[in-house]
């Protein structure tokens, strides 16, 4: 019986602390390099200039450039709001799964920690911090 609790909560902890890794790391991502990429005029300037001085294209070839990345740039965009909002699915899913095991004290010490980072989180959407610019 021990055994079986073990595994389970050693289950859930790694899923939990996945969870927060990816969370994490997509927050250090949209920060650090992902959010330069947001905005369509970001996104095309700052990515056909590297390919252009990477590669040495010739105009025509930048062009042609410029004609691609207006082509994908929508979906890529439309792509990353459905990711999103499936990714807030997941862990909605999963702190309902770690509240159910919890008890009475601990889920409520549990919704305190998830409501304090979800006030955190959009404090920095209000504030028009710099990596929530792409969902305008």
């Amino acid at each position: 019986m021990k055994s079986k609790k073990f595994i389970i909560y050693t289950i859930i902890y790694t899923i939990a602390v996945f969870g927060l890794g990816v969370m994490i790391g997509n927050r250090y991502a949209k920060h650090h390099h992902y959010s330069s990429f947001t905005q369509k005029k970001e996104f095309k300037g700052h990515y056909k200039e590297k390919l252009s001085e990477d590669l040495n294209l010739s105009a025509e070839q930048k062009k042609q450039l410029d004609v691609i990345l207006e082509k994908y740039h929508m979906d890529i965009r439309n792509k990353r709001k459905a990711v999103r909002v499936e990714f807030k699915e997941m862990i909605t899913s999963m702190n309902n799964d770690i509240s159910a095991i919890l008890t009475e004290e601990q889920r409520i010490k549990f919704l305190e920690l998830t409501e304090k980072h979800k006030n955190r989180f959009n404090h920095k959407e209000r504030s028009g911090h710099r990596w929530k610019q792409h969902e305008e």
